[in-house]
């Protein structure tokens, strides 16, 4: 999609290798709803948050933990699990937060909210507009303070049309969808991801880690890629319900190839010859850069205390799954019946 294209093509590297562990959040995130989920679920979730935080996806980890506060705010009987969730989380990556929380209040003056979408019109526009790289962004009036790779989550007229008819129409006439309260969660990471909405909160609660986010735009991206998830399995299963002709089949075909030609458009545009023409070279004087080599007690004792909380919360959930697993294996593996598994699951089986 155009978002993970635009920021691998102005050098987001950093942004490209933890979003493609994004996946294996929406699975674990499909795997509470499908039920049951204990210990391991916690465990799974909180490691694999963990290992997002290394790969420099911070921003990643606070958006995976605004969603489920979101969950446990929305759907009361996930609130016990998600906040567990939520607590290891922290808990793990205290090696990298408790050092960060040292000159957490410096920092954070230092640090300028930007932008995010100006309405959920914009929002919208985003998915079906072709942004062109550039400073100044055909989305938002902050032309100065944010670039067209923050504002566009391109798919195409026919992926908006697939995004909506199956990952939020189709997903409310299914009864049976067992994912199908996801979207509320998935509502609060929209708005959240709304100028408006996003500034009002900092107002409000102007603390670490939201006075972090500069652009409240990529709030968006989790809620794309779970709604993106659900549509494709209902696409799966209605389609399986069809009956066969070639007609059919030429139909999706075309819808087919209609994507391919409209994201290969999108991802001609942000290739790395045009992206370099907006960046003009900087010549760097390495003689004024100083490498500081003094001895820091206050970090080192951070560094070592949060270690020690890392370590033992993984010690934790580790004893926990493995005693939920003696005592209850069905609910420590989550493995289901066949009577249980989704009608969509099964059509993709």
């Amino acid at each position: 999609n155009g978002h993970i294209a635009a920021h691998i093509a102005v050098g987001h590297y950093i942004w490209a290798t933890a979003y493609f562990l994004l996946p294996w959040l929406i699975v674990l995130i499909f795997r509470l709803f499908e039920g049951p989920a204990g210990w391991k679920w916690v465990l799974q979730t909180a490691v694999l948050l963990f290992v997002i935080f290394l790969h420099g996806g911070y921003h990643y980890v606070v958006y995976a933990l605004a969603l489920l506060v979101f969950i446990a705010v929305f759907i009361p009987r996930y609130f016990r699990i998600t906040v567990q969730a939520v607590v290891f989380t922290v808990l793990l990556c205290a090696f990298r937060l408790l050092p960060l929380a040292i000159n957490s209040g410096t920092l954070t003056q230092h640090i300028e909210y930007l932008d995010g979408f100006q309405s959920l019109w914009r929002v919208v526009e985003s998915m079906i507009f072709v942004s062109i790289p550039h400073y100044a962004p055909d989305l938002s009036p902050l032309a100065e303070k944010v670039g067209t790779w923050e504002l566009t989550y391109y798919v195409g007229f026919a992926g908006l049309v697939l995004f909506i008819l199956f990952g939020i129409v189709a997903v409310i006439q299914n009864r049976n969808n067992p994912y199908r309260a996801l979207l509320l969660p998935a509502f609060g990471l929209l708005l959240l991801s709304l100028d408006g909405v996003y500034q009002n909160l900092l107002v409000v609660l102007p603390v670490p880690p939201l006075t972090g986010e500069r652009v409240a735009a990529r709030f968006f991206l989790l809620a794309f890629l779970i709604v993106l998830a659900m549509a494709v399995i209902e696409l799966q299963r209605w389609y399986g319900k069809q009956k066969s002709s070639w007609l059919f089949h030429a139909g999706w075909v075309m819808v087919g190839l209609l994507l391919v030609h409209d994201l290969g458009q999108n991802f001609r545009l942000w290739q790395i010859e045009q992206t370099g023409q907006i960046f003009q070279a900087e010549a760097i004087e390495l003689t004024k850069l100083t490498i500081v080599n003094h001895p820091d007690p206050i970090y080192m004792n951070a560094l070592v205390i949060g270690a020690v909380i890392s370590m033992a919360a993984f010690t934790a959930l580790c004893f926990l799954a493995l005693r939920e697993r003696q005592r209850n294996p069905v609910a420590s593996t989550g493995i289901m019946n066949d009577t249980t598994i989704p009608d969509s699951r099964r059509s993709t089986g």
